[in-house]
């Protein structure tokens, strides 16, 4: 990711999520990481890490300061996107749609990306914006 955005949290404090640390009180749920009839970690991970690991090894706090940069950049161009719109004049002529094609766990679950189907990752923005 480009400057300034690769850094501008780097100073933030981010804490594990709720939903991690309440997974490693209770346990894996049923369907983490199972495949057919087998049962084993998916995409390498252990099923039996730490909060520490996740601290540590995961680099949980540089992955949230990388991503919420990300978020910061698309927030801006989105912002220049809709100014640059209005500047031209055709804002009441103009459908704008943005979407993804999913969320990211960001640590929920103890997990990343959109490995399991819950909410935080089924979740995601859309914004539209039309004449009217």
């Amino acid at each position: 990711m480009r400057s300034p955005y690769d850094t501008m949290y780097k100073d933030f404090k981010f804490n594990i999520p709720r939903t991690t640390r309440k997974y490693r009180k209770y346990g894996t749920p049923n369907f983490y990481g199972q495949r057919g009839k087998d049962f084993r970690a998916k995409n390498g991970v252990n099923l039996n890490y730490s909060l520490d690991d996740i601290e540590k090894k995961m680099n949980f706090q540089e992955s949230m300061s990388q991503y919420f940069g990300m978020v910061k950049l698309l927030d801006d161009k989105l912002g220049e996107l809709f100014g640059k719109i209005k500047n031209l004049g055709i804002e009441n002529s103009t459908i704008i749609c943005f979407t993804s094609d999913h969320g990211d766990l960001a640590f929920e679950h103890g997990r990343k990306q959109k490995q399991e189907p819950y909410l935080t990752s089924a979740g995601i923005p859309m914004i539209m914006k039309y004449p009217g």
